[in-house]
């Protein structure tokens, strides 16, 4: 996996990048979960080279964690993204 991962940023702040087929293969969410996370507001991918996006990892587990915790704990969609905030204007449910 380390191959694939591509690091930026500005300064001492990098970030791992991977591609949305990545995150859905290595953290096992389907491409569907992250196309919808992502249309919501709840994921934000880090750029995009042609149809490829790429997402920072550590962010995505970090929410993808957080929106599983607040599943279980029976909190809806709309109310989990009011709460992570969105991550671009415009988004709705």
């Amino acid at each position: 996996m380390q191959k694939n991962l591509r690091k930026s940023g500005n300064g001492s702040r990098h970030r791992q990048e991977v591609t949305a087929l990545k995150i859905a293969r290595n953290l096992h969410v389907s491409m569907g979960t992250i196309n919808f996370y992502t249309n919501l507001g709840i994921l934000e991918e880090t750029r995009r080279i042609g149809n490829r996006r790429y997402f920072d990892i550590k962010q995505v587990q970090s929410r993808l964690a957080k929106i599983e915790e607040l599943r279980t704990k029976g909190y809806k969609l709309k109310a989990i993204r009011d709460f992570l905030g969105t991550t671009h204007a415009g988004a709705g449910v």
